[in-house]
């Protein structure tokens, strides 16, 4: 039966490659634009000089170091330019970059072959991820791509960007210097799911995060295969789990609304599997310090305020606020990051709010104090 089903696999492949040169692509894809040419004088040398793939049932070998069409833009098509890979699998991609400046690349995949490349869904691959200060000259750059078992079945397009003066460009932005290529993706029909599946191994992006934010989970070392089903679980103490709703994919996000462990069911077949599970608790933002450059002044005088002791890997929002008794504060207008500079006109107590999700803490409280009218109008004589 395996062998019946690889020969119906191969089949579809070269029924697809067929389909690149007999129709190419259906969908009409922007094409990126460069002000300038990507191999001319030696400022202009912003180019691949190679890009590979490897791991698929085809893969791209493309060793044509400058482009030759205008503007830097290649749509590479036919032998040795199409990689193929089933849902779920993952291939590997290298490419090297030219010898003259440093460069940040992205790749994106039309995975639900709409004819765009989503952001949000399609960015395979961002080098500011790994090279945030772009990566270096003549670096030779290897990764993975994990094709989403979701994928749309068939023929799409798959694109590689490089750009010289920032990280923000998208698949079709105007640009000064660089070069895009792109590639036919072909993606084939995922294997059966076998039972009993495998669980895999869970994963969250932070575990300590306030209370009220998200966090997101991951899952790989799983089975993949047609008919496989993911649902992911969450518990209070680690013991009794509840599914999360709607988090029924190879990734999830949930609200954190106290410490919680977290793992996926992956079921084939009737048959399950529990994978791995991870846990995050809540950030302590109590304890906050807030700190003033002077604490007695004369009226009209400044004074630089700041907090400290603040909890790591945590991003909070601010409101400093003022009393005249220490008691009662209102907001200070304005007054909303982590430093902030008060005028003085009187005795005035001023605290710090700090936010982060639903939780909210009150720093310390720093008097301020008028000095004596005198001593500051005889120290403004004497200046």
């Amino acid at each position: 039966m395996n062998n019946n089903y690889f020969s119906k696999i191969a089949a579809f492949v070269l029924l697809m490659l067929g389909l690149v040169y007999s129709n190419l692509s259906k969908a009409q894809y922007c094409t990126p634009v460069y002000t300038q040419v990507a191999c001319g004088t030696t400022s202009e040398q912003d180019y691949f000089v190679s890009f590979a793939t490897t791991g698929g049932s085809t893969n791209i070998t493309n060793n044509e170091a400058c482009p030759t069409a205008s503007p830097n833009y290649t749509y590479y098509t036919g032998n040795g330019y199409t990689v193929s890979a089933m849902q779920g699998s993952t291939i590997t991609f290298t490419f090297v970059t030219t010898p003259s400046y440093a460069e940040n690349v992205k790749i994106w995949i039309d995975w639900n072959q709409d004819g765009t490349f989503d952001p949000a869904t399609e960015e395979a691959y961002n080098s500011a991820i790994n090279f945030p200060n772009k990566i270096p000259v003549s670096s030779i750059v290897t990764d993975v791509i994990t094709v989403p078992i979701t994928a749309t079945i068939g023929l799409t397009r798959m694109r590689a960007r490089m750009v010289f003066s920032n990280q923000t460009f998208t698949d079709c932005s105007s640009e000064t210097f660089g070069e895009t290529e792109d590639y036919d993706f072909v993606v084939t029909p995922a294997l059966p799911c076998v039972a009993p599946p495998v669980g895999g191994v869970a994963a969250i992006n932070s575990t300590t995060v306030c209370n009220g934010t998200s966090v997101n989970l991951s899952l790989s070392g799983v089975s993949l295969g047609t008919g496989e089903s993911y649902q992911w679980q969450q518990s209070a103490n680690g013991i009794n789990f509840t599914d999360i709703a709607g988090a029924t994919g190879l990734t999830a996000s949930a609200v954190v609304t106290g410490s919680t462990t977290y793992r996926c069911v992956v079921t084939c077949s009737g048959q399950s599997a529990n994978s791995t599970t991870v846990s995050v608790s809540i950030a302590n933002i109590s304890g906050i310090v807030a700190e003033a450059n002077d604490s007695s002044l004369c009226v009209n005088g400044s004074a630089t305020f700041s907090v400290s002791n603040l909890p790591a890997g945590q991003t909070l929002s601010y409101q400093w606020q003022e009393s005249p008794d220490g008691v009662s504060f209102i907001d200070i207008a304005g007054a909303t990051g982590q430093t902030f500079t008060y005028t003085v006109l009187d005795t005035a107590y001023v605290r710090c709010v700090s936010s982060c999700g639903t939780q909210t803490s009150n720093s310390s409280v720093v008097m301020i104090t008028l000095n004596n009218q005198f001593e500051c109008y005889c120290t403004a004589l004497l200046n």
